[in-house]
């Protein structure tokens, strides 16, 4: 397909130590079940808060969002159109247009030309990507919130999200030379 990215998830204290492939080539230390789920139902109630009818075709989209992976557009209208034969192309790529300008999800383009959608966990999403095997590394924890409070005050916006991405050489590309 194209190219092939490592994505761990780091939690604050643990990593998790299950590790999954996924159909697109990337790599993955998977997300627990619940924290899906949690994701799904918080994109859902984003949409219904926004105004939005809860449709199926909008269910069917959140539910492909829900494997807790970075996934193309093209790959999460695969997976909706193999569960969901009926939902559009054009529906797919609207609900995700909606869904960012919610903070629902985040896209990123992971050194990329094509965005790469995740659910974004109260309008936050955060990754080191490595310059040189691609491997990405999500964490939670972030600082934002004091630049985004400080933003807020000094220009008058409203911040309602984020995507924070570092660069550089992961452990093992840096132990390479």
């Amino acid at each position: 397909m194209g190219d092939r990215f490592i994505i761990e998830t780091m939690s604050q204290s643990t990593r998790p130590s299950r590790h999954d492939e996924t159909q697109s080539g990337v790599e993955r230390h998977g997300m627990p079940s619940g924290e899906r789920e949690a994701a799904g139902a918080v994109m859902l109630e984003a949409l219904r808060k926004a105004g939005y009818r809860l449709t199926a075709a909008r269910r069917a989209v959140v539910e492909a969002m829900q494997s807790g992976e970075h996934r193309s557009a093209p790959e999460i209208v695969a997976e909706v159109q193999r569960r969901h034969p009926g939902v559009g192309r054009a529906t797919v790529y609207r609900t995700l247009a909606i869904l960012s300008r919610l903070c629902a999800v985040q896209p990123s383009l992971l050194r990329t030309a094509q965005a790469h959608y995740a659910a974004a966990d109260g309008g936050h999403h955060h990754h080191f990507i490595c310059n040189r095997c691609h491997r990405v590394i999500e964490f939670g924890r972030c600082d934002a919130d004091a630049l985004a409070l400080q933003l807020e005050r000094q220009w008058g916006v409203r911040v309602q999200g984020h995507l924070l991405e570092f660069y550089g050489l992961c452990p093992a590309c840096a132990g390479e030379g």
